[in-house]
């Protein structure tokens, strides 16, 4: 198998203070998916679901 992570690194304003007085949270995102042959992996690179974590993920980039 041959694995794929996507994953991406946000800040989010939450409001709310932490002990440093900061209000911005660090997030991680990541995706898993594991795939069988190379070709598999291509072409989950053409899916919907892939499509949709891409957007998620450059969604928090800023």
């Amino acid at each position: 198998m041959l694995p794929r992570l996507m994953y991406s690194f946000g800040s989010v304003e939450s409001g709310v203070a932490a002990s440093n007085a900061r209000t911005v949270r660090t997030v991680i995102f990541t995706a898993h998916r594991d795939v069988a042959t190379m070709q598999e992996a291509i072409g989950y690179t053409d899916s919907d679901e892939y499509l949709q974590v891409q957007a998620m993920l450059a969604s928090f980039r800023g």
